[in-house]
């Protein structure tokens, strides 16, 4: 290599660096004067970007390879979508058409080598045409590199080559791309247990999440496309729900951007070591760490939940289009329900207004009717656009408290749907209390989840201990719980015993008022009440006895 070219490379490399630096100064006063909104993140990710388009232009030309014909560069992957966050790695594809020869092989080792010397974290893929053809029917990432790819430079023939190789194959369409990006979205979510209310999220990759948002993205980008094109994809995903997910999106860059800088490295782990740091720049005037952390989190907490929503709805929505219907297993004989291809659904879109009721009256028919597998889509929506009819008038109407309290009574898939309603904001409307500790941290040994997310996995535990799922473990606790006359009561006692928790009271005193309320409004016998409320305010007790005390000793007992 040439002193010349070390020169450059060694001015290109001081290039990158002011260029970054003055990136991030930039980005410290924006945060610094910005009054809540956080729109403005796009424009430093667009710029880093832009930022290292010309960085790889220079490289590129360095290496001999701009007059070449026939090969071209692109962008895939976040940087392909110019959201490219300060640690993020910068995913390259090189396409070619023909042989490469030994001087162009020798032009893209160097080209590689360079981004390399100057620390950039690059992925690369160096492939012709046909290669790239076979490679993406059987490659799920690569094909979807190539749905959302951006031409850098190269020849300008080229430009639309991979919208041609996409269009050219007869690919993953109809339901085979949906149904394995559905597989590989519940992988990624079983990574993570399965919930939003980590409390060290990944920001990326947990549910709720930044890749929760690409899927969508991905599915729209492919059947949008000429050879897989669905009518109307508008019902699928709305203008309203569009809206939604780009302003939660904004808050997740937002925090990941602060986070690549805290960590010095591509670091999307949401750790507790970097919380209160993160929290004191987007929240500078709360004095108090933790209360800043606290609000971080409910702010994350309450973005992932809406991602997750409008992810698990879209999806139905495109199994629904893509998917032929079964025969469905039951039949709902019923005024304001049907059956749908094992999916219930409202019979006219308007009956949730003119009947709040039913949006409680759903989910009881749910538990009682397990061959049903969920909610049509359309009616998913409707429950969401109508939740706000749930106010303190429906809290107080008989036929809505006895629905509750079916639901609650009922045998079977009771906390399936508590999380399903959670999900949707229907609980913690009909339970504000409940929705009060939605996304609440807790900030001790004995918890890794947030309140809403742990009460729920209490409830899930006490069912499987009543179904016999853990007879072999706890096979004391799973005979009793067969003995118990009203298992509502225990339903009830776990579902309040935390929501006291995020205020300056004593959480277990405060959490036997509240239950308290909760029992009165409900009807529920006075002597089953005063068990319910002892059960909550001695819910500590019984677990610093259980964890810390003999349990052989019968004093103790």
């Amino acid at each position: 290599m040439s002193s010349n070219l070390v020169l450059n490379k060694q001015e290109l490399k001081l290039t990158s660096i002011r260029s970054s630096k003055s990136a991030d100064k930039d980005f410290a006063i924006w945060l610094e004067n910005r009054k809540s909104g956080v729109s403005g993140i796009q424009n430093f990710l667009r710029r880093r970007s832009q930022n290292t388009d010309n960085l790889i232009f220079s490289i590129w030309e360095a290496s001999n390879l701009s007059e070449k014909k026939d090969i071209s560069l692109f962008a895939v992957g976040g940087y392909g979508r110019q959201e490219l966050h300060p640690y993020s790695d910068v995913d390259l594809l090189i396409l070619y058409k023909g042989k490469l020869n030994k001087k162009r092989r020798n032009g893209i080792e160097s080209f590689i080598s360079q981004l390399w010397d100057l620390e950039l974290n690059v992925g690369h893929s160096v492939r012709n045409q046909f290669e790239e053809e076979e490679i993406i029917s059987s490659d799920l990432q690569a094909f979807t590199n190539l749905l959302e790819s951006r031409f850098l430079l190269g020849d300008e023939n080229m430009k639309l080559l991979p919208h041609h190789i996409i269009e050219k194959k007869n690919i993953w369409k109809k339901e085979k791309f949906l149904l394995n990006k559905i597989k590989e979205q519940e992988r990624r979510h079983k990574k993570f247990d399965n919930t939003e209310y980590s409390l060290e999220p990944n920001i990326k990759s947990s549910p709720g999440g930044l890749r929760d948002i690409h899927v969508l993205n991905w599915l729209l980008l492919n059947y949008s496309r000429k050879n897989n094109r669905i009518n109307n994809l508008d019902r699928i995903i709305n203008e309203e729900e569009r809206r939604e997910l780009k302003k939660n999106k904004l808050w997740l860059w937002t925090i990941r951007y602060i986070l690549h800088k805290e960590a010095g490295r591509e670091e999307d782990r949401l750790l507790l070591n970097y919380q209160v740091s993160i929290a004191k720049k987007l929240f500078p005037n709360i004095k108090n760490s933790n209360s800043a952390a606290e609000k971080l989190m409910h702010r994350y907490f309450r973005s992932a939940l809406n991602i997750s929503e409008i992810n698990g709805t879209a999806i139905q929505g495109f199994k629904e289009s893509l998917i032929k219907p079964k025969k469905s297993l039951v039949k709902l004989r019923d005024r304001n329900f049907r059956v749908k291809n094992n999916l219930i659904e409202i019979k006219s879109l308007n009956t949730f207004k003119k009947n709040p009721s039913l949006m409680l009256e759903i989910f009881v028919k749910l538990c009682e009717n397990p061959q049903i597998t969920g909610i049509h889509s359309e009616t998913l929506k409707k429950l969401k656009e109508n939740r706000n009819l749930i106010d303190s008038d429906f809290r107080k109407k008989k036929k809505n408290i006895n629905l509750f309290m079916r639901l609650i009574r009922s045998p079977r898939l009771m906390v399936t749907q508590l999380e399903r309603m959670k999900q949707l904001g229907i609980l913690g409307r009909y339970l504000p209390e409940f929705g009060r500790v939605t996304g609440q941290m807790q900030y001790d040994l004995f918890h890794i989840y947030t309140v809403d997310a742990h009460t729920l996995q209490v409830l899930r535990n006490m069912r499987r201990l009543f179904l016999g799922t853990f007879k072999e473990t706890y096979p004391l606790a799973s005979e009793l719980t067969k003995k118990l006359s009203k298992l509502e009561i225990l339903y009830i006692a776990g579902l309040y015993h935390d929501v006291g928790k995020g205020r300056v009271e004593n959480h277990s005193g405060l959490g036997r008022k509240i239950v308290k309320r909760f029992c009165k409004r409900h009807k529920i016998r006075k002597k089953d009440s005063v068990l319910i409320e002892w059960l909550v305010k001695n819910h500590l007790k019984m677990s610093i006895t259980s964890q810390k005390e003999d349990l052989n000793n019968p004093k103790v007992i």
